[in-house]
């Protein structure tokens, strides 16, 4: 409760890359939302908006697609507001 930044391990983009082309169900981006899913069971998410949170993301995410299901602000709204460092 301390912390001033919250890092989240997981890598969305990998997921995000093979689930781009989703029809449907995809065990990918079904991964994405258990995940945020869990992440927003813990108070430190909502605490901050998560201003507070740190993600990493490289070069492969298809963000550029700006499909629904590529775009973390669907699974979770708050997650949307976290700190994104490119690699």
């Amino acid at each position: 409760e301390k912390a001033d930044l919250f890092y989240v391990p997981a890598y969305f983009p990998v997921l995000f890359w093979l689930g781009q082309n989703a029809v449907g169900d995809d065990p990918h981006l079904a991964c994405v939302n258990e995940t945020l899913a869990a992440l927003e069971t813990f108070p430190f998410l909502s605490r901050s908006a998560g201003y507070d949170h740190l993600l990493i993301y490289g070069f492969e995410y298809p963000h550029w697609k700006r499909l629904p299901h590529l775009v973390l602000d669907t699974y979770s709204p708050l997650i949307g507001n976290a700190l994104l460092l490119s690699v």
